[in-house]
């Protein structure tokens, strides 16, 4: 499959259009669900690569959320929303699709505090429970490896 840019396009489109918005937590997960549309559009449902694509189209909506200062729990929530219909109207795994969602959403834990993810994660629990715990798997998954990379701080 050939390499995109999905992360840094889809947070360009989502933070320029959310600045004129009132609902932005839909307006955000629906420009990801119409950039996913068109990404995926003639992928084949073997193809390994694409949720990878879901990933960075996630990645670059939350990011763009943040940067917009909006609700990020609730647009976690809508981002998963949105993924369902677009895997539905796509006819790709539903599974794998929020799969590749929740790794792009989790990467916002690089820049809000623990407080701002466990909110974050009790939301998604109120909607998907079993998202909201592979959401938790990978933020820890996630943390290990970051500090395995940059080794432990401190005296």
């Amino acid at each position: 499959m050939k390499e995109f840019k999905i992360g840094q396009l889809t947070k360009v489109l989502v933070t320029e259009r959310l600045r004129k918005l009132d609902d932005r937590c839909v307006a955000a997960a629906e420009i990801v669900k119409q950039v996913l549309l068109v990404a995926l559009k003639n992928v084949p449902p073997s193809d390994p690569g694409w949720p990878a694509v879901v990933q960075d189209a996630c990645q670059g909506g939350i990011t763009a959320m943040l940067l917009c200062e909006i609700d990020l729990a609730n647009g976690a929530v809508r981002l998963l929303a949105s993924t369902a219909e677009a895997a539905y109207e796509l006819d790709l795994d539903p599974q794998r699709m929020r799969d590749g969602a929740l790794k792009g959403i989790v990467d916002v834990r690089r820049f809000i505090s623990a407080d701002k993810v466990l909110h974050l994660q009790a939301e998604i629990a109120k909607h998907y429970p079993k998202a909201a715990k592979e959401f938790a798997a990978l933020f820890y998954t996630n943390l290990v490896e970051d500090l395995h990379v940059s080794g432990p701080t401190g005296p």
